[in-house]
């Protein structure tokens, strides 16, 4: 494929990964919902939970009034924006 469109699995802090986004050099929802929907359908349970990890730490909201939901996007390093 074309390297500049590409998504890119990267695993980080020894238990979790993200998909980058490389237009934007960020972390998209939609990516990370393709990459587990991926990974779960090829039964690759490690990825799976790497991702939802990463989604779950840096991605979810933790309180106030979008307390649980998740961010559309966040920097690679998670922070917002």
């Amino acid at each position: 494929g074309d390297n500049s469109m590409q998504h890119d699995y990267l695993p980080v802090n020894g238990d979790m990964a993200y998909i980058e986004y490389i237009n934007y050099n960020n972390v998209r929802n939609e990516g990370m919902f393709f990459g587990m929907m991926i990974a779960d359908q090829l039964d690759k349970k490690n990825e799976f939970d790497r991702l939802w990890k990463w989604a779950k730490t840096y991605m979810q909201f933790q309180s106030g009034q979008r307390g649980n939901y998740f961010a559309w996007h966040c920097k690679t390093n998670g922070i917002p924006g």
